[in-house]
């Protein structure tokens, strides 16, 4: 009759080979699961959109592309809502006709123009961190 002996690598081994092999499973399901691209709705509220705009959350990563068209221009108007809200203020630059312009995301998810500039068209993007489970939400003026 064969004695179970904890010691002995060959009783133990396969049990905890086949334990790590499970739980690596399941970490890399998950891990794929939370670096799968999230598109994020966007909510146009201070201007019209091209169609170039799209945003992508990936973990705790956000990438916004814009390509918006701006009618009424003064600092702190809010462009576009319902982005993921970043860990801290975010700012980026966005160009119309060799022009630059600047804005950034508030800590409320929204991008919102910083300093007064032209009207028309402009293109930029940003990427900036928040909370990995922050998804956006819906624009309340």
């Amino acid at each position: 009759m064969a004695r179970f002996n904890r010691e002995d690598a060959r009783t133990v081994l396969p049990q905890l080979e086949k334990q790590i092999t499970t739980l690596s499973g399941q970490m890399s399901e998950q891990l794929s699961s939370a670096l799968k691209p999230k598109e994020i709705e966007l909510i146009f509220v201070g201007c019209t959109s091209g169609l170039y705009s799209c945003c992508y959350k990936i973990g705790a990563m956000v990438f916004l592309s814009f390509n918006i068209n701006i009618q009424i221009v003064s600092s702190g108007i809010p462009l576009i809502a319902g982005l993921p809200a970043p860990l801290h203020k975010a700012a980026c630059c966005a160009v119309s006709d060799s022009k630059t312009c600047r804005f950034y995301v508030d800590t409320n998810g929204t991008l919102k123009v910083d300093g007064n500039m032209q009207t028309g068209w402009l293109n930029g993007s940003i990427a900036y961190a928040c909370d990995p489970n922050d998804f956006g939400q819906e624009y309340i003026e």
